[in-house]
């Protein structure tokens, strides 16, 4: 785990808490593939006591379920403003996984920027992608080609390629250098809504004005306030697989040229598979996805050689990914999943964030962009409205009392758009993996001038519409053009004259 910052001169308190799963503190999915200390630790930044206002305490304390992608944004965005606490719980003591790629798209990029860490993660990861090339599954025929070459001056900041554990790590160094406490080992396991406080396996209560449960897909938050709804697997499955440079250096000169495009993220279609393969830190490991919607080769995998009968799978497929594919000395097999959407995400100051409140397929590579998008909007709503709130002169009033207002227009802002976001992604997914004398029509075949600005079509991975859509949304401008529409509206209190 990297060192704990605080956010002034005195040293953060580091300490174990007494969790039924607790023995190694480190952050959940990061810190095993990261060499920094060897201390297993929680931290918890330092912070100055904030005054009572007659008999009225002001600030807001946030309580954050799972240390994902949207509970670090939110931690972070949260913290940036005055006389706000954030607890984030994680029930991860330790992962030995070291992560895989992970698509950072221009708006979710968009959000590094504004938190200030977007030139940290292209320094880090060497991301910044230059465009797609997606082929036939047969012979590596071009069928689309996308350049992203000037996506920062299109949409305001570049596409990324990053390694998952790059991103997480500089998204939780910076909650730590911000005060922000994390209990690490512990689990949530029941929501008390009128309170509201967090219990923990072990009994033990975590009170907060606000809870946020961003506990991903399987939430724990979520099965509380809708009990009914229940966790499912989806059609399809993912196979995924790192590549070292040496193993790339094995394939000969014709697939190497095939394949070898740094910057670039290649796409083979075929018949009910979609496969993403794409070079990571400059080069230094490649990243590999399969996605595969075919129920027969899926059971197999299940009780047997994965990548075997992959293998056997890609015989008639590209013969430079067959010769990659032999290199491969593994592969790891997910589950991908599906979710009824909760007719409504919060109760009382208890509300929901990223995969608890909208989990979508993978096929645009919005999944974590929507985390981040509704950390960064939820974080300055509850954020700005506390500074307004505590700043007011004469009025007995408290952050708390107004969090209600603020999670119904988070919820209303964020709505929309996750609903059309998940259509397109499912959408996009259905036609890539169509066979693809069905697709043709819709896809292309590489013949055509295609151009991005003007292109209408039924895919929504070239449609223009869905693109613009997609990467021109600016969630700092959204977060805080709904917090002027609260403050006008009176939801947040008037100041006395």
């Amino acid at each position: 785990m990297p060192p704990a910052r605080a956010a002034n001169s005195q040293s953060p308190q580091l300490y174990a808490r007494d969790c039924p799963t607790s023995g190694y503190f480190i952050i959940s999915r990061i810190a095993s593939a990261i060499d920094h200390t060897k201390d297993q630790r929680i931290c918890e930044g330092s912070r100055d006591p904030v005054p009572k206002r007659g008999n009225v305490m002001p600030g807001l304390h946030v309580v954050i379920v799972g240390a994902g992608v949207a509970g670090l944004t939110c931690s972070i965005t949260l913290a940036r403003h005055k006389n706000v606490k954030v607890t984030v719980i994680e029930k991860y003591p330790s992962n030995s996984q070291i992560g895989n790629g992970i698509q950072i798209p221009c708006n979710a990029a968009r959000v590094m920027l504004k938190l200030g860490l977007l030139d940290q993660l292209i320094k880090t990861s060497h991301g910044v992608s230059t465009g797609t090339i997606t082929m036939s599954y047969s012979d590596g025929k071009l069928i689309n080609e996308r350049d992203f070459t000037k996506y920062s001056e299109r949409y305001g900041s570049p596409w990324l390629l990053a390694h998952r554990v790059d991103y997480m790590n500089i998204l939780y160094t910076e909650a730590c250098s911000l005060g922000v406490k994390f209990m690490f080992g512990c689990e949530v396991e029941d929501i008390d809504f009128d309170t509201p406080m967090a219990r923990l396996t072990n009994g033990e209560p975590v009170h907060g004005d606000v809870i946020i449960g961003c506990d991903g897909v399987k939430s724990v938050v979520r099965s509380v306030m809708h009990p009914s709804i229940e966790t499912e697997n989806d059609e399809s499955l993912a196979y995924r697989a790192l590549f070292t440079p040496e193993q790339v250096a094995k394939l000969s000169p014709e697939a190497a040229k095939s394949i070898n495009h740094p910057g670039k993220c290649l796409f083979w279609l075929g018949p009910y598979i979609q496969i993403v393969f794409y070079s990571l830190r400059g080069g230094s490991v490649y990243n590999l996805v399969v996605s595969v919607i075919d129920d027969d080769l899926n059971a197999k995998t299940e009780n047997g050689d994965s990548l075997e009968l992959l293998r056997e799978r890609f015989a008639d497929w590209d013969p430079a990914l067959q010769e990659l594919m032999a290199t491969a000395e593994g592969v790891a097999r997910f589950q991908l999943l599906k979710v009824q959407d909760p007719p409504f995400w919060s109760r009382g100051n208890v509300t929901l964030m990223g995969d608890a409140a909208h989990y979508m397929l993978p096929y645009l590579g919005q999944g974590a962009a929507m985390c981040a998008e509704d950390g960064f909007v939820l974080g300055t709503l509850l954020g700005r409205t506390t500074e307004h709130v505590d700043g007011r002169d004469g009025v007995q009033s408290s952050p708390k009392d107004y969090a209600r207002a603020v999670l119904d227009a988070y919820e209303g802002l964020r709505h929309q758009r996750r609903l059309r976001v998940a259509k397109y992604s499912r959408t996009a997914g259905e036609i890539s993996h169509m066979p693809e004398e069905d697709a043709k029509h819709i896809r292309g075949d590489g013949t055509y001038n295609y151009d991005e600005e003007t292109c209408i079509s039924d895919w929504p991975w070239i449609d223009s519409r869905c693109i613009k859509f997609l990467l021109l949304y600016k969630a700092d401008e959204e977060a805080e053009a709904e917090f002027a529409r609260l403050v006008e509206s009176g939801a947040l209190g008037t100041t006395p004259a």
